[in-house]
Formats: C-alpha cells, sequence, structure tokens
C-alpha cells in the first residue's frame, strides 16, 4: 500500500532572506539597544544586512558606543556589557609603528611614521580589524605635519573622500572606493586657520577651526574648492577661554541639530602662576545652532540624551534615551587620557563641571593613546 508523500513544513521551504523588509524593521527595533542582536540579526543574509545598514539613521541613536582602550589591551569595552560585546582584544595591522589621526565611520584613522615608506595613509575597521590602504601621498608631501584627518561617508559609499589636514591654508583628499585615486591638494584662504572638526549634516559638508568658528565645505568643483565662514554667526567665546586642540571645539550632527561642544577654561590666576603654559577646564558648553537667527543658543539640558566626547577620536556621538542600557541623560561622557574608563559630567544650567577640574596644555599634544568612543562600521 503506498502512502502519499509528507508536504514538507513551511519553515523548511521558505526564503527568509524575502521577509519583507516592514516586518525586518520593527523586529530590528524591538532589539534595541542589544548590539550583539542586531549583529546576529545582520548576519542571517546579505539582505537583511543590507536593510539593517538602511535602518542605520533611526537606529543609531538608540545604540550605546563602545570605548576603544589603546594601545596595551586594545579592548572594546561596552557601557554596558549586557547589550554590547564582551571586551575584546582588537587587532590593527601597522598601528603600532602609526600616527592616528582620528576615528570616522567606525574606522580608525592612520598614517605611518616617516620611516615607513611609502607613505600610505591606511583604514582601520574597529570591530574587524580589516584595513583600507589609500593611495601613498606623493613625496614633497611628505614633510608636512598632519594633525587631523576625517571620513566624508562610509568608505563603501561613492561619494566617500579621505581628508587630510596640515596647515592653516589647505588639505588633501582623494576618493577612497576609487581604483585610480590620487591625492587633491585643495587651498584656502589663511584667515581659515587649522579646520579641527569636519561633519555632514543633511547633504552638507561643516567644519569648525580651531577659534570655534562655524565654516562650509563645498567640493563640487575638486580644484577650486569653496571653504567660506558664516559671518553672520558671532563666536560664543573668545579663542583663549576655551580647550582648542585636546577636547574641542567639536561639532554633533544629529538628524536635525547641529551642535557645538566646548571645554571652557576658568580664568584661575593661581593656576597661571603656578602652571604658566597650562590652564583648567572647570565647565562643559553646549550650544546648538538656531539657523533662522543665526546664532548658537546654548543648551542648558539634554533631554532624553546624553553625549560622549573624547580627544582622540574627533568624533563626539549623541545618544537618545540612555537610560534603555544603563547610562543617564542630560550628561557629556568625557574619555581621555589617564582616564581609567570615562568620567561622567551633567550638563545642568546651576552645575559647574562636579568632577576634579581637567588640566590641559594649550600646547597641541600627541592625542594617542587614548579612550575612544567607537560606533560600529556596520551601521554606516
Amino acid at each position: 500500500m503506498s502512502t502519499s508523500p509528507t508536504p514538507q513544513s513551511a519553515s523548511a521551504t521558505r526564503d527568509w532572506s524575502e521577509m519583507p523588509d516592514l516586518i525586518l524593521a520593527i523586529i530590528a527595533r524591538l532589539l534595541l539597544p542589544s548590539l550583539h542582536d542586531l549583529y546576529s540579526l545582520a548576519s542571517v543574509c546579505h539582505s537583511w544586512r543590507a536593510l539593517l545598514r538602511s535602518l542605520s539613521p533611526s537606529l543609531l541613536p538608540s545604540l550605546p558606543p563602545l570605548l576603544l582602550s589603546p594601545p596595551s589591551s586594545h579592548l572594546l569595552t561596552p557601557m554596558n556589557p549586557a547589550f554590547a560585546f564582551s571586551p575584546s582584544p582588537l587587532l590593527l595591522p601597522h598601528s603600532s609603528s602609526a600616527r592616528f589621526l582620528s576615528s570616522s565611520h567606525g574606522h580608525l584613522l592612520f598614517l605611518p611614521a616617516l620611516s615607513c615608506l611609502p607613505l600610505q595613509p591606511f583604514l582601520a575597521d574597529v570591530i574587524t580589524g580589516s584595513h583600507i590602504l589609500l593611495p601613498p601621498l606623493p613625496s614633497d608631501y611628505h614633510r608636512f605635519s598632519y594633525y587631523y584627518a576625517t571620513l566624508t561617508a562610509p568608505p563603501f559609499s561613492p561619494s566617500s573622500r579621505f581628508f587630510l589636514f596640515f596647515s592653516k591654508f589647505a588639505f588633501l583628499s582623494c576618493h577612497v572606493s576609487s581604483p585610480d585615486a590620487t591625492w587633491t591638494r585643495h587651498r584656502y584662504s589663511p584667515d581659515i586657520s587649522f579646520i579641527v572638526h569636519v561633519v555632514s549634516f543633511k547633504g552638507r559638508l561643516f567644519g569648525l577651526n580651531d577659534r570655534s568658528r562655524l565654516l562650509e565645505i563645498d567640493l563640487s568643483s575638486d580644484q577650486t574648492p569653496s571653504v567660506r565662514f558664516f559671518k553672520l554667526l558671532r563666536p560664543v567665546h573668545a579663542p583663549h577661554d576655551f580647550d582648542r586642540w585636546h577636547f574641542g571645539p567639536q561639532l554633533v550632527a544629529t538628524s536635525d541639530q547641529l551642535l557645538l561642544v566646548l571645554f571652557v577654561f576658568n580664568n584661575d590666576t593661581n593656576i597661571s602662576m603656578l602652571y604658566p603654559d597650562r590652564r583648567r577646564v572647570t565647565k562643559i558648553e553646549v550650544y546648538s545652532l538656531d539657523w533662522k537667527r543665526m546664532e548658537w543658543v546654548e543648551v542648558k539640558a539634554l533631554l532624553d540624551c546624553a553625549i560622549f566626547v573624547d580627544c582622540a577620536g574627533k568624533s563626539p556621538i549623541l545618544c537618545e534615551k540612555p537610560e534603555n542600557w544603563g547610562g543617564e541623560s542630560g550628561c557629556v561622557y568625557v574619555a581621555g587620557p589617564g582616564f581609567d574608563r570615562w568620567r561622567r559630567y551633567l550638563l545642568d544650567e546651576n552645575m559647574i563641571v562636579p568632577l576634579r577640574p581637567l588640566l590641559f596644555s594649550t600646547i597641541p599634544e600627541p592625542r594617542w593613546p587614548s579612550p575612544i568612543w567607537i560606533q560600529p562600521s556596520l551601521f554606516y
């Protein structure tokens, strides 16, 4: 007596890569703030990973950042171990003999030592350790002292450029994803001074100089870029009133706001007498740009969010509802040289920085090794 074959179960024949995007998006948001679970979701197939990346703008603000503590341990330490990876070693190719410039879009940006010719900048993925080599710098550019670098977009983006800054009047750039990329030198007015931070906001590139002046960089023309000040926008402090080279000035770009973070000095005459080359940071100030009035407006309280700042990576992070993963709203989390992990500073109109005041030299010094806040490249 013959029997008909038993139909295969639906789960055995279903192509999970074709699950509707709406359902996957709901699942991804339910997994927040677990970075580990989101990575597991992304590892299922290419289409799920692509969707997760497209959801990044809405997911990133809800994720706790990771803290990279170099150089002896090279450990990634999550803000809350219950919601992220356990501390794990990070192997960075060539980093032991390279100069760290900054972090950008989940990557660390390095420049090899002059003894390692050809002088070829590279990007290292913070999670995987994989690296992207950029074209070697021309020999006539070896003599410059490079102080800052950044990416204009994630490395896999066709529009991604690597910016390399070295003077008050010029910087270098090259396309990251182009196989025939070459270095282009862009000149601008010396009045711009040193550009210390660049962010992308609503499709435009904004920067800060070392005096906290806001500027815009337009590279629609490769050979003649436009780097201009917002002339109607007045600085909130004189240049000698805040830290210019270690923790600031820095910009934080959110979905709808452009924020300015300053570490403000206290003009303490006793400190000036005991430490002539040092100043005391006693307050962290945050400002939001009012586009209609073209002025910086001080933020008195960070409602339902926190800001994470370091002095090495130069890529501050804003997180929403940090209580969901064990953080605290209204705070600025600071990582820097000599810090065991981080220090938390409350931002309140009636409060000056409550922890031990920080001392910084007024002369630029190497910022590596120093803890760095990181958001993984998967979400860029």
